[in-house]
């Protein structure tokens, strides 16, 4: 089975932690990297599924805001329609989709979402240190899938974003969220007709423990998911 990966930072260290999360969850899995760099969007066509991952802001201007383009950091209008252009084919296909960070960002604006610019300037405790590591618990909503794949109702997540998810798309429903109320995960409003999608505000390919169900189980739902589209 093959997964499209979007090329995330200029930091190859960084890359490769969704490359080697995915192979720690099902060792089969070949993972093609697809970037506006690249021009390489047809490949999606050979992938049974779409990680969308981490990096700088999406440009405010694709949800109605371009008069605070001041408050982003690391724009790349070229990356955000080709990952728009990902997402498209993906859905189109129905095959899975996972978004991590950034990735639940430019999944939401897709669908019609807006994003909070900077939550510090927002009025929302900093979810992001100049320190290697900030953690802090999530809530789930009760009937989500992510609350059924982790079988939990709260857990400690890091912590690695100025911006999130403000006004979720029509078609997703909040599945979980800080104590302080920011979003930090979304999902399909519900399954009927369509292929697996969870979007996610913090990084599972960079938590201290692989084993740590907001991690490992994902990793695995989203690849049991890419498997059965493979197979049918």
């Amino acid at each position: 089975m093959r997964v499209a990966v979007t090329r995330s930072t200029k930091s190859d260290e960084k890359f490769a932690n969704y490359l080697d999360w995915l192979h720690n969850a099902d060792a089969s899995v070949e993972c093609i990297t697809i970037s506006h760099e690249r021009g390489n969007l047809s490949e999606m066509e050979l992938c049974n599924g779409l990680l969308l991952t981490g990096g700088g802001d999406v440009h405010p201007k694709f949800f109605g805001k371009d008069d605070v383009y001041h408050h982003t950091e690391d724009v790349d209008e070229k990356r955000d329609a080709f990952e728009f252009s990902a997402v498209r084919c993906a859905l189109d296909r129905r095959i899975p989709v996972l978004g991590i960070c950034r990735g639940l960002q430019v999944a939401n604006v897709f669908l019609g979402g807006s994003l909070h610019l900077d939550l510090a300037a927002e009025g929302f405790d900093s979810h992001i240190s100049n320190k290697e590591h900030k953690s802090h618990e999530i809530i789930l909503e009760r009937n989500s899938m992510l609350g059924d794949l982790t079988g939990a109702s709260n857990g400690e997540v890091n912590s690695y974003h100025h911006q999130a998810a403000s006004i979720p798309g029509s078609v997703l429903k909040v599945s979980a969220r800080s104590a302080d109320g920011v979003i930090e995960a979304m999902e399909w409003d519900t399954m009927l007709l369509r292929s697996f999608l969870l979007l996610v505000q913090w990084h599972p390919e960079r938590m201290s423990g692989r084993e740590n169900k907001f991690s490992k189980n994902i990793a695995q739902k989203f690849l049991e998911a890419v498997h059965k589209t493979q197979t049918t």
